[in-house]
């Protein structure tokens, strides 16, 4: 399975995931690691999980519902923006997500006002 390969818990430990935290999660497709962020960052942080497909945020937003998940805010972003809230992020968390836009460089610019 895939957490076998990516080693999700020991990856977001390493990287200083905490319970309290504001994550962006540009790219977060289905929500593979979004469900495990919201859970380390806890009631008291939040986890914004975006992109840009309406197909896949449908379905996450679905996922969130039926597992009750109260500290994630679907976020519809566009192709150079993640649209997160401008200073709240405390770490961004991408994973296979940068090689898919188009102008990395200008997203990335972009990221840096969310914190």
């Amino acid at each position: 399975s895939r957490d076998t390969w990516q080693q999700p818990d020991k990856v977001l430990k390493v990287i200083g995931v905490k319970q309290g935290m504001k994550i962006g999660e540009p790219g977060a497709g289905r929500g593979y690691y979004t469900f495990k962020l919201a859970k380390i960052v806890g009631t008291n942080g939040k986890v914004y999980a975006n992109d840009i497909d309406d197909e896949v945020l449908d379905t996450l937003k679905i996922k969130v519902q039926q597992n009750k998940t109260k500290n994630v805010v679907i976020i519809k972003g566009e192709e150079n923006n993640p649209l997160f809230p401008i200073g709240t992020l405390d770490l961004v968390f991408m994973s296979y997500v940068l090689h898919h836009i188009r102008q990395p460089v200008q997203f990335l610019i972009n990221m840096k006002h969310h914190f």
